[in-house]
């Protein structure tokens, strides 16, 4: 499981080229090393299959303003599990990832903070069913490492409590 993150809120006009690779090194790249380092330790042989997740965001998707470098970074992790996971598909090696909306963590909170929200139960609302809780999204890393998830092979899947309620009815 990789499951990297720093939030980045920044203007455009303080996006520099140093910034968005060090966001790329650790949301990208280091997932790129970790498949490297399984492929290179799995061979054909093995009979077991092998389940890498790595967590995304509601964001790669659907950013919001300022959240380019962030955004951005998140869609190209996802970018890789299917390519990937066609790759090594020989080695029963399959990738996916999980793209959290909101969820009740220090990530968020200081998010929250930093985008002004006021009260922690102002961005409860923000999303259909509420915050997420950190246990919501372990089950669902849970599910997609298990063999009962074994077809579910280079997909990005959504946990986001329903969505932005704002975009509702």
């Amino acid at each position: 499981v990789h499951c990297a993150g720093i939030e980045s809120i920044m203007p455009l006009r303080f996006v520099t080229n140093k910034k968005f690779i060090d966001i790329m090194n650790l949301h990208v790249f280091s997932f790129i090393e970790i498949i490297k380092l399984i492929d290179k330790k799995k061979t054909k042989s093995d009979e077991y299959l092998t389940s890498i997740v790595s967590v995304s965001s509601y964001a790669s998707t659907n950013g919001g303003a300022m959240q380019t470098l962030y955004s951005s970074s998140k869609s190209a992790v996802e970018s890789l599990s299917k390519p990937l996971s066609k790759e090594l598909a020989n080695k029963k090696i399959r990738i996916n990832s999980i793209k959290p909306g909101l969820v009740d963590t220090e990530m968020t909170e200081r998010w929250r903070k930093r985008i002004g929200i006021q009260d922690q139960k102002d961005i409860s609302s923000l999303q259909l069913y509420g915050i997420a809780q950190p246990k919501n999204v372990v089950n669902l890393i849970e599910f997609i490492l298990s063999d009962k998830s074994q077809f579910i092979i280079g997909s990005a899947i959504d946990i986001d409590g329903g969505g932005p309620s704002s975009s509702l009815g």
